[in-house]
């Protein structure tokens, strides 16, 4: 029910309905079910491309969060390679040494200031327990070679 609803709305808005996956099931305390939808592009997963259905015990519509990415405009065959990519990404960051695990590096499509990017998500691991810890991410569009967008995933939680 979730995928279908999920589909029929793509439809709509001229979003192949193919293009969409079920991620992830969970179904809370009330019995509600909250289906996740994963947007791809010719099989290129879409950064942020992503809807949650939310479904009654009884399976009728209670919602829906919509973030589904629209009237995508990308070649989806890379020019620059995977290594490449991690190169440009290393200059980026400017401490290759300080990398404390093997960066990872997957295609995926992005749409950043209103252009779309097939681009590479590389990930670094900084995990040295110092003020610089990190994880970050870089975009670089798997054409041009264009760093295209970066942030920090760490995630860090205190407790008393």
């Amino acid at each position: 029910m979730g995928l279908a609803h999920a589909q029929s709305t793509a439809k709509t808005r001229g979003i192949e309905p193919d293009d969409l996956s079920v991620a992830d099931v969970h179904v809370d305390q009330l019995s509600m079910a909250h289906v996740r939808v994963r947007q791809s592009f010719h099989g290129i997963p879409i950064f942020g491309g992503e809807t949650i259905v939310h479904l009654r015990a009884d399976g009728s519509l209670f919602g829906e969060t919509d973030v589904l990415v629209a009237g995508l405009q990308v070649q989806t065959k890379p020019t620059l390679t995977k290594d490449a990519a991690i190169a440009r990404a290393i200059d980026a960051y400017g401490c290759a040494s300080c990398l404390t695990a093997p960066p990872t590096a997957e295609l995926w499509v992005l749409r950043h200031e209103q252009s779309d990017h097939l681009a590479y998500r590389v990930r670094f691991f900084r995990i040295d327990g110092t003020a610089d810890t990190s994880i970050p991410i870089f975009f670089v569009d798997a054409h041009s070679g264009e760093l295209v967008w970066r942030y920090d995933d760490l995630k860090t939680s205190t407790s008393i």
